[in-house]
């Protein structure tokens, strides 16, 4: 009887202390796993100056880490130039490709005020794509000269003498670029025909987008704001240039049209839209979203006008489909869909603590995690804002409840104790089992 005794207590011990080893165990691998997952590798790159050509691109990608060929393309990417000593004048200079190749998140400054110096400068080079790059302190950002087919998207030229510049450059792409604070914003300059502006910023510059000696460019969806001389100007010898779309908005004079000696054929609308002029939002008396009346305040000779201008339409409207009034939430944080009304909304952000941090998003999402994380249980404000490409601030909000168990995660207790307890059991059995045995043969 003793015998058992002992035999039901040493079960006992090993079925309780065998969960315990179990979650250890659980608990080391997790916990090895997450420093796994947080370490980083390094891929970032500094150089003073890239030359690449079209017969060297095979060898660069050979021999310099920031460069690979992928799928047919080459890549250039997370370099920064601090190109005050490069022996070309420029930060990244390519000549003479036709190859597929992508330049992107790249950091390039400092050429200085020489104009042949500039931070990336392609020249009779075409199938480029420049895309998510910053280039500030140089005399020209972005420089292409006799290049076609190329696109320039995603990337920050502010800062420099000129931001984005084109010569004898056709059927190229320059959209969703930020070209602040420059002497000129984008300069679409002599010989260039066929190339598509469109969703490009261009504030704060002496002229925000200049065109000269160029014809069929369709110009359309840019912002011109705060330029001290225009915010889009034509040179001499621009003719069947489209303008449509875009915003002008507390310019010195929103635009300036020389056109040409000859013929003038510019078109400031389709046939559908014109553009938004600050100074000139209404009336609108049948609610289409076009001023009744047309635009015609752009100077110069060609007595161009806009038949067709942007309506203000006021500030957006936002409606929160989820999360709803008083719903709860633990440790995750809520996912949101809100939906935002207005021709053109500019950006849209929220807010979980009252203003003191802002989250920018561009779609339905979730919550920041770090910022739910760092809130108290409570009631928690969640304010959605949005703005209009005109200025306009509209906010709608939503009070949602954070209560956050204390302990571990219900889900977690429930999976510790089933694993414990059929752990137990089978030890448990096993030992059972196993002295039965022996005392069978005994």
């Amino acid at each position: 009887m003793k015998a058992k005794t002992k035999n039901l207590v040493f079960l006992l011990i090993i079925g309780l202390v065998f969960p315990l080893i179990l979650n250890f165990n659980i608990n080391l691998n997790n916990n090895q796993k997450l420093n796994e997952g947080s370490l980083k590798q390094s891929g970032w790159y500094n150089e003073t100056s890239i030359h690449v050509t079209g017969a060297t691109w095979a060898s660069i990608a050979s021999s310099n880490p920031w460069c690979y060929f992928d799928n047919g393309v080459y890549i250039i990417e997370n370099v920064t130039i601090d190109a005050s000593s490069s022996p070309t004048g420029s930060g990244i200079l390519i000549e003479s490709s036709a190859v597929d190749f992508i330049i992107r998140n790249c950091t390039i400054y400092n050429t200085g005020t020489v104009p042949s110096n500039v931070g990336i400068k392609l020249e009779n080079t075409s199938n480029g794509t420049i895309v998510n790059n910053n280039f500030s302190n140089n005399s020209y950002g972005i420089y292409l000269y006799d290049c076609d087919y190329n696109t320039v998207s995603g990337n920050i030229a502010n800062g420099n003498s000129i931001g984005i510049f084109l010569c004898l450059c056709n059927n190229n792409t320059i959209t969703g670029n930020t070209a602040n604070g420059n002497s000129i914003g984008i300069n679409i300059y002599y010989d260039c025909d066929y190339n598509t502006i469109t969703g490009n910023t261009a504030n704060g510059n002496g002229i925000g987008i200049c065109i000269y000696y160029s014809d069929y460019n369709n110009i359309t969806g840019n912002t011109a704001k705060d330029n001290e001389n225009a915010g889009i100007q034509f040179e001499l010898q621009c003719d069947y240039n489209t303008i449509t779309e875009n915003f002008f908005v507390k310019n010195a004079k929103h635009a300036i049209d020389f056109g040409s000696v000859i013929k003038i054929d510019n078109k400031w609308n389709s046939t559908t839209i014109g553009n938004y002029w600050d100074n000139h939002t209404g009336p609108d008396a049948n609610s289409d979203g076009i001023v009744d009346n047309p635009y015609t305040f752009i100077d110069g000779p060609s007595d161009m006008v806009n038949y067709l201008p942007i309506a203000e339409d006021g500030a957006p409207r936002i409606t929160i489909v989820s999360p709803s009034e008083g719903q709860r939430f633990g440790r995750d944080a809520p996912t949101f869909e809100i939906e935002v009304v207005d021709i053109y909304v500019w950006e849209m952000w929220y807010t979980i603590d009252g203003g003191l941090h802002n989250y920018t998003f561009t779609e339905n999402g979730i919550i920041t995690q770090s910022a739910w994380d760092a809130l108290l249980d409570g009631s928690v404000i969640i304010r959605f804002y949005a703005i209009d490409i005109v200025g306009n601030v509209a906010f709608e909000e939503v009070s949602v409840l954070k209560n956050v168990p204390s302990g571990l995660d219900p889900g977690v207790i429930t999976t510790i104790v089933i694993v414990s307890i059929v752990g137990g059991v089978a030890v448990i059995a096993g030992v059972y089992i196993l002295m039965k045995k022996r005392a069978t043969q005994e």
